[in-house]
């Protein structure tokens, strides 16, 4: 399976590329053009978007929105499955967080686990939260997969 999650933003998303569980590739790219975004979705079987929520302010929620939508609509016409992921939902499993704690300490602790599962040093914020995206994510659909399949032998009797 072959994953991309996306920490989106309005001028350099930052991205994590897994294959069979294992971090291939990640960084950040320009949003536009939009067809390095196409390009990278049409190899990947599922593309994680972090979605959004009211932060600091309405203009960065509906920016990032924008982003977010736009990522996601060249994900589906590239033909990868889109799953909305959101930051409550994968700081709680990949960090162990309360949902109070202020945002410096999460960027800083984001920074350390991804450095922690990548074996490399994260300084980018972005980069770091897109890998622990992409691990939520991957395991979220991970064990989906796994359901199914122990369902559908537990059918087949």
């Amino acid at each position: 399976m072959k994953l991309l999650a996306i920490d989106p933003s309005h001028h350099q998303p930052a991205y994590c590329l897994i294959e069979d569980g294992f971090v291939v590739d990640y960084g950040k790219i320009l949003l536009h053009p939009i067809v390095n975004w196409y390009e990278k979705s049409k190899r990947v079987d599922y593309v994680a978007i972090e979605s959004q929520y009211l932060g600091v302010n309405v203009r960065s929620l509906m920016t990032l929105s924008f982003c977010a939508g736009e990522l996601a609509g060249v994900a589906k016409l590239a033909g990868a499955e889109v799953i909305l992921i959101s930051p409550k939902q994968w700081q709680a499993k990949m960090l162990k967080i309360s949902p109070k704690l202020r945002r410096p300490h999460i960027k800083s602790l984001s920074k350390k686990v991804a450095s922690a599962l990548v074996k490399y040093q994260i300084n980018d914020p972005d980069i770091a939260d897109a890998i622990l995206i992409a691990h939520y994510a991957f395991n979220k659909i991970r064990r989906k997969i796994n359901e199914a399949n122990s369902y559908d032998k537990q059918n087949a009797k």
